[in-house]
């Protein structure tokens, strides 16, 4: 039912184009941090490095360059909350809670390189979110599921 107070459907509002004025402005990004190809050569190889784990594509890869991290190696022993709220100060948002399970995930993988791929998927550590890393359960090799 349509009224002459209601708002007009997506497809019949007026998009404003770009201006020259606004082409100086930067365009707002969903997740300011962690996106793109590093300039730096070693940034940009553990941004490549990194996106060879299970669940890591360019935007987690660059969020964990972002975070200090070159090598997989330096991704064991760390806590995946530490680094969640590091990379909601450091981007001045609120992430999505499902990064806290990715970067689980990856220093999972970090700490047993030979973790079955169904442990490779993000979502599998998704019922840990929130457990200190000596309070969860490791995964056991062979097991489909945590």
């Amino acid at each position: 039912m349509h009224t002459e107070d209601a708002a007009p459907e997506r497809s019949e509002r007026p998009r404003r184009a770009r201006t020259s004025a606004d082409a100086s402005k930067p365009r707002p990004r969903k997740r300011p941090l962690g996106l793109g190809r590093p300039d730096d050569p070693v940034q940009r190889q553990a941004w490549r490095t990194f996106q060879k784990l299970g669940s890591v594509g360019p935007a987690t890869a660059g969020d964990l360059v972002q975070l200090g991290f070159r090598t997989v190696d330096e991704l064991r022993g760390q806590d995946a909350r530490v680094l969640y709220r590091r990379m909601c100060e450091l981007s001045g948002q609120q992430q999505d809670p499902c990064v806290e399970d990715v970067f689980r995930c990856v220093i999972a993988q970090a700490e047993q390189p030979d973790l079955p791929a169904a442990l490779r998927q993000w979502h599998h550590w998704t019922p840990l979110r929130g457990l200190a890393p000596e309070a969860r359960p490791k995964p056991q090799i062979g097991r489909a599921h945590v």
